[in-house]
């Protein structure tokens, strides 16, 4: 798996986790199926840029911390 990918991955369900929101709850926020989310947030299938920002305003945090894999 891309390591990218992979990261990112991890950072957004942490980040979904965090914010206390299903993978059902945040799908329907940005608009996505919620078989479309779980392929992001296991690392299958990476991000498209249309989709970062409502991902991050769905988590409630900018798009860089999206990437913060510090």
């Amino acid at each position: 798996m891309n390591l990218l990918k992979h990261q990112f991955a991890s950072r957004l369900k942490e980040l979904r986790s965090k914010a206390g929101i299903t993978q059902e709850q945040l799908a329907e926020k940005v608009d996505i199926s919620v078989r479309s989310l779980a392929y992001l947030e296991s690392g299958e299938n990476g991000c498209r840029f249309s989709n970062l920002q409502l991902l991050a305003k769905g988590v409630g945090v900018e798009v860089k911390d999206l990437f913060d894999f510090g």
